[in-house]
């Protein structure tokens, strides 16, 4: 990847982190499941890929599930 590239890809992580930070303190933890999987398909829907794939990872890796 170009070093843009990765650059944008931190500032999306980092500003997805921010926004579910956010989130936990007025949402519970089924309308943040369901607001990030809605984020997930809209990434998926607009073609960003990379962006979807970092979305998935951040929700594997905090345990929340992906709603089929």
């Amino acid at each position: 990847f170009p070093s843009h590239d990765i650059h944008q890809m931190n500032e999306f992580f980092n500003s997805l982190t921010t926004e579910v930070k956010k989130l936990t303190m007025f949402k519970t933890n089924d309308e943040i499941q369901i607001d990030l999987n809605n984020k997930l398909l809209e990434l998926l829907k607009d073609e960003k890929y990379e962006e979807a794939a970092i979305l998935r990872d951040y929700m594997y890796n905090n345990n929340i599930k992906k709603i089929k």
